[in-house]
């Protein structure tokens, strides 16, 4: 690689010392500390012998020096706004408050480091009158809403409480970032300096900086070194914007130092790939940084989202690799246990899903399990339908941190339970170890003010979380870097690999998130959108600059339209513009890979070989249990769904979870119907039987559902909004009934059990089917199945194609509905019943029963058919030579019950 930029500076600074004992008069000046410490290696590699260093400092740091304030804690800021908004507006509370006060503190900053001079101006420009008269409405003859009022009273009070927050916080010494940069320009123009500066590296400054900036070259304190080059200096490029204002106004020094000729005059290979999924990138980012043979690499991440599974896939490395950019608290266990503990203390009870949340928190569990009877947890968690437990019948002993956790019902009682878990993780040697000591070490500015409301405390708690965040450089060394894009300012590296450059992330979305109105900021002069596009744009090509090798990834899945992330313009400037440069003159190799999953991940596949035990119990099922329509199904859909389910009776079990599933959901649905029906069985049923019926129903649905399912509790919670559904659902079935009545019929049998026995592969082979119900219609048998699910008449409806086998289309997925109604057809044709009719009531499309429809077969074809599948199915079971396994091609597993099993 060239030289760096870092290394070329100090260069600069040490080539004007006269000699070494003049480099500890200056002052270096640069955009950020981890800057500062590369520029001082880099200083300190040029001399063969000690010296005593200059001064060097980020800007950050450089400006709160020369305020002379501190900066103030976000929550005591937030505070401090908020007693003087309350002077001018009693009604507004501290909740609705901490909803909107970061945004007024982002307006702050900004109005204070752009220093706008004219503060009242802003405010009168927004106030009332002078809107209106913008507008060319006459008030007079207008009517102004109550909307439109309260939105003019806001700026008022926003210039109010902007100056009175000023003086206020300036006599405590402390501010807002704006407000240090303000009194920084202020105090600097007056200042006596003795020391020489040099700022380094710098790029789009806020008026403050500027000013600053400006006045210590005027006075000849000061020099700047810049990092640009020709292709965006020399054009109209964004990313030079400003830096050519400076550059042409010579007001930042007569001469211009550095620019170079970098991203068209060096030779570069640009590899961009699309990928289909994001674990698939960030496994790819690793893999590239694994293989890669440049002497420095930085992997650049530009959304958050990516740090929680690159941090996972780092120790697979075995290599030295820095995390500068420190790890977000809410990427952590620590985060995900206070934030569940969060949103139980809002509850005066705790609800079964809490209870079993906190017993299920990795954390949680791991601190209490030893101290407290867990096996009584386990059974009010898992063997009780309780919707609902009082806290106290929670706590389990005296003084343990599993009482004082199921106790967090205030706020205080909150903070001392998170104060006592962070302790005890930070006494023990955990993972977790280091994000306690970070929240206890910040936790006494959110201490300093509980006594507010539950919803203002969830706020603020959230807001004082929301920053925090573990520094994780361990290695600054190492030759692979992990960062974010602010973090690579001033630092060069061979090759530079790029994650998530998609359109929202570089450039960023636009999005003001700002009171104050567009027509106002450009009236003021206040900094824009365009103008932060136009900074990360400068940063995305000075990393370009002196990189040899670029690998840029971007996921971008299939399907267009609302929602899918395009790829970031960069992309397309750099294959566009960049690369077609006349100066580049084939310089830059740029190519583009496309990946998906598929390409480099084989499905996994199971297999289950059939031992002699497995046989016999594959022969037990079949002889003395029955193979059912439902079995049948689950074979050709999932011969492992099929083995799990029926030869290891590994079943769901409703008493797992407190509300109802879809299973119990059709077996009241079920129940209910049966219970109306038992008394009119063998009778003929008139139009107001079945009115009468539906009567019975409304009235004793609550008794019926408490004899179905005595276990679960209906009075509260989704419970009790699925037990309405199923009476709506009833309902409409009776009204549906009555409707399309013609005339009377006759219910023949409930429930009834149909069974035949076939001879297959040495064994009897027991065939049953429980009919929901039959019922004759003049001369017509109808046999009724309910389906809570969705049915619709394709689902049921078969042609013949001649040139097909039928046994073979019977197999396909889809057809599982047709073949149960196929099999009872096929045992009721064995009890030589009289013509019939086979259908379903759907309780998803409740218009009318939707019966089976078969052409181009005869009834014989149509038995033959069935027995042949049946005996097919029985014969490959009955295989050794053929084990259990996925069947290629179906994704039969994905919405599974036992989908766990695979992973």
């Amino acid at each position: 690689m060239t030289t760096t930029f870092l290394g070329r500076a100090a260069a600069e600074v040490f080539q004007s010392a006269k000699d070494l004992s003049d480099l500890q008069k200056l002052h270096i000046v640069l955009p950020s500390r981890r800057a500062a410490l590369y520029f001082g290696r880099e200083l300190a590699s040029l001399s063969a012998i000690p010296f005593f260093a200059p001064k060097i400092s980020s800007i950050d740091d450089f400006i709160q020096e020369t305020s002379g304030l501190q900066l103030i804690k976000s929550v005591d800021l937030y505070f401090e706004i908020y007693k003087e908004w309350k002077q001018l507006d009693g009604s507004l509370t501290l909740e609705h408050f901490l909803t909107w006060v970061p945004t007024l503190v982002k307006d702050l900053n900004l109005i204070d480091s752009s220093l706008l001079d004219d503060t009242k101006g802003l405010f009168t420009y927004l106030d009332q009158a002078d809107a209106l008269k913008r507008w060319g409405i006459n008030a007079e003859n207008n009517v102004v809403t109550d909307f439109a009022g309260s939105y003019f009273s806001f700026f008022k009070k926003m210039g109010l409480v902007y100056h009175t927050l000023r003086e206020r916080l300036a006599a405590k010494g402390v501010g807002y970032s704006g407000l240090l940069y303000r009194t920084a320009a202020e105090k600097a123009i007056d200042k006596e300096w003795k020391e020489d500066f040099y700022f380094i590296g710098l790029n789009a400054l806020s008026t403050a900086e500027e000013v600053i900036i400006k006045h210590l070259v005027h006075i000849g304190k000061a020099k700047c070194i810049w990092d640009t080059d020709d292709y965006y200096m020399e054009s109209k490029d964004k990313a030079g914007s400003k830096l050519r204002k400076y550059k042409s106004s010579r007001l930042f020094g007569k001469e211009w130092y550095f620019q170079e000729s970098l991203l068209q005059g060096t030779e570069k290979h640009i590899q961009v790939y699309k990928l289909g999924s994001q674990v698939l990138q960030n496994k790819l980012a690793m893999d590239l940084v694994r293989k890669s043979s440049s002497s420095s690499h930085a992997v650049v991440i530009l959304d958050e989202m990516d740090l929680p599974s690159i941090y996972t896939l780092v120790p697979g490395l075995d290599m030295k690799i820095n995390i500068s950019g420190g790890m977000s608290l809410k990427s952590s266990e620590l985060m995900a246990a206070i934030n569940l503990l969060l949103d139980i203390s809002d509850q005066e009870k705790l609800r079964l899903e809490d209870l079993r949340m906190l017993m299920e928190q990795p954390l949680i569990r791991e601190l209490v399990k030893g101290e407290v009877e867990w096996t009584k947890l386990e059974r009010l968690a898992y063997k009780s339908t309780r919707l609902f437990y009082e806290r106290e019948d929670l706590k389990m002993s005296q003084g343990s941190l599993w009482d004082e956790i199921v106790g967090m019902s205030e706020v205080g009682s909150f903070v001392r339970g998170v104060e006592r878990i962070l302790k005890t993780v930070e006494a023990l040697e955990w993972n977790e170890k280091p994000f306690a000591q970070l929240v206890l070490k910040e936790l006494p500015s959110i201490k300093r003010h509980l006594d507010v409301s539950k919803p203002a405390f969830r706020l603020l708690f959230q807001e004082f979380l929301k920053g925090l965040s573990l520094p994780f450089e361990k290695e600054p060394n190492a030759k692979v870097q992990i960062m974010s894009m602010l973090e690579t300012r001033c630092l060069d590296f061979d090759e530079v690999t790029f994650l998530s450059l998609v359109e929202g992330k570089l450039p960023t979305a636009n999005k003001s998130n700002s009171f104050l109105p567009f027509d106002a900021i450009l009236e003021f002069k206040l900094p824009t959108y365009s103008d932060q596009d136009a900074i990360m744009a400068y940063h995305f090509y000075r990393l370009l600059q002196r990189a040899e090798k670029v690998n840029i990834l971007y996921v971008q899945q299939g399907g267009s339209g609302v929602g899918r992330q395009e790829k970031s313009r960069f992309i397309y400037q750099i294959e566009e513009e960049l690369c077609r440069d006349p100066k580049v003159d084939g310089k830059i190799k740029f190519s583009t890979t496309e990946i998906n999953l598929g390409d480099l991940v084989k499905p996994k596949e199971i297999t289950i070989p059939k031992t002699d035990e497995i046989l016999e119990k594959a022969k037990d099922y079949f002889t003395n249990r029955g193979l059912s329509a439902t079995a049948l199904s689950e074979y050709f859909t999932s011969p492992l769904a099929f083995y799990w389910k029926y030869l290891e009776g590994i079943r769901e079990n409703d008493m797992d979870e407190a509300t109802i599933g879809a299973n119990v959901f059709g077996t009241l649905i079920h129940y209910a119907l049966e219970k109306a029906d038992l008394p009119y069985v063998g009778k003929s049923i008139t139009k107001e039987d079945l009115e009468a019926q539906k009567l019975w129903v409304i009235k004793n649905f609550d008794q019926l559902i408490q004899e179905c399912k005595p276990e679960f509790d209906f009075s509260y919670g989704l419970n009790a909004v699925l037990k309405k559904v199923a009476l709506d659902l009833l309902i409409k079935y009776y009204h549906m009934r009555i409707r399309t009545y013609t005339e009377p019929f006759t219910i023949v049998a409930l429930e009834k059990k149909f069974r035949k026995i076939l001879d297959i592969g040495g064994i009897k082979l027991k065939v049953e089917g429980a009919i929901d119900k039959l019922e004759k219609h003049g001369d017509t048998l109808v046999i009724i199945d309910y389906k809570t699910g969705k049915v619709v008449v394709k689902d049921v409806t078969y042609t013949h194609n001649p040139g097909v086998s039928f046994t073979e289309e019977l197999k396909e997925g889809n057809r599982d509905k047709f073949r149960q109604l196929l099999l009872y057809f096929f045992l009721i044709h064995s009890e030589e019943v009289p013509d019939a009719k086979f259908g379903f009531y759907s309780f998803r499309a409740l218009n009318d029963r939707i019966d089976m429809e078969v052409k181009g077969l005869s009834k014989e074809e149509l038995l033959s058919g069935i027995q042949g599948l049946i005996e097919e199915m029985v014969l490959e079971v009955l295989d050794k030579e053929k084990p259990f396994s996925a069947i290629e091609g179906r994704k039969v597993y994905e919405n599974s019950t036992f989908s766990n099993l695979l992973n």
